[in-house]
């Protein structure tokens, strides 16, 4: 669902790309390259369609500015709790963590997802549903990310105000 919310504005979900893993198994720099590229093209479309719209304020914390390496979000998807997401910039790096992630034991998905990296990220927000009721809510906050991109530690709150 990500990637399909990420192009509606009103939901504020960071800009994410689909790659296949068989591009990232022939060649990870290119697959890197065709995800950077696909995610600009996803920026400048939505800047074009909030300008046409008459300024309509689309979620700009994680764009990207010219002349920057590009902060991702790297991930597979259907993982708990940040186990299998590497935060990276640029290509080099971005290239390293999709052939990482999409050759590890046990992964059968046919995709890693790449996202724009929210600059500033003051927590994270999981509901938990159960016959569809919410009945809990967990926030936490990134308390420290490893050299290789890993979230290794949580900061675990009951409440947004915590």
């Amino acid at each position: 669902w990500v990637p399909t919310l990420c192009t509606m504005p009103k939901y504020h979900v960071p800009l994410t790309t689909r790659v296949p893993k068989s591009i990232i198994l022939v060649d990870p720099v290119r697959a890197a390259g065709f995800a950077l590229e696909a995610l600009w093209r996803l920026q400048t479309e939505r800047a074009s369609e909030a300008r046409e719209a008459g300024g309509y304020p689309y979620p700009a914390n994680s764009d990207w500015l010219p002349g920057q390496e590009p902060a991702c979000v790297v991930k597979l998807g259907f993982s708990y709790e940040g186990i299998d997401v590497r935060m990276v910039e640029g290509e080099g790096r971005l290239a390293v963590a999709l052939q990482a992630l999409a050759t590890q034991p046990g992964y059968t998905n046919d995709c890693v997802y790449v996202q724009q990296r929210v600059q500033r990220v003051d927590l994270e927000a999981r509901c938990f549903v159960l016959r569809g009721e919410v009945v809990g809510t967990l926030f936490t906050r990134f308390a420290r990310i490893d050299n290789s991109g890993y979230v290794r530690d949580y900061q675990k709150a009951h409440t947004e105000d915590e």
